[in-house]
């Protein structure tokens, strides 16, 4: 199914468990392209991760996705692919989307992109979800 996608252009960028259904006959089909890229010029294409990030769902996604600065292709939807195989071959899943962790470091990841943009450092605002994190999980007492 990615093989045909990324051949006529399209990245799908939110693979999961959730978004590939079978059908009656025993074949995989993947749905929900809300957050899909098309490019009409090549699927090798690469894209910025500021254009895409809300679409995509954190324990699947690839990590040059979400990384400021980096550049991304179709090649991000084969590590969703073997994250959502991994899911539902091992039991309990190990990328869990819902950790408050996970949760609050992509916060922390978006506030510090924003704050970028007003002069703010990233370090500080990593520095305070860290702390956050630690008070969270009961390191920090």
């Amino acid at each position: 199914g990615l093989n045909f996608l990324h051949s006529i252009n399209i990245i799908h960028m939110d693979l999961k468990p959730e978004n590939v259904f079978v059908s009656k006959t025993g074949n995989c089909i993947i749905g929900d392209f809300g957050g899909s890229l098309c490019d009409r010029s090549t699927p090798s294409h690469v894209y910025r991760p500021a254009r895409v990030f809300g679409f995509c769902t954190p324990g699947y996604v690839a990590p040059e996705v979400v990384s400021y600065g980096a550049k991304f292709n179709h090649l991000s939807d084969f590590w969703s692919l073997g994250v959502t195989i991994y899911d539902l071959v091992v039991i309990p899943a190990q990328f869990d989307a819902n950790l408050t962790h996970l949760q609050m470091g992509l916060e922390a990841f978006m506030m510090a992109q924003q704050m970028k943009v007003y002069g703010c450092p990233c370090h500080i605002w990593f520095m305070v979800t860290g702390v956050r994190l630690a008070l969270s999980i009961g390191t920090l007492v």
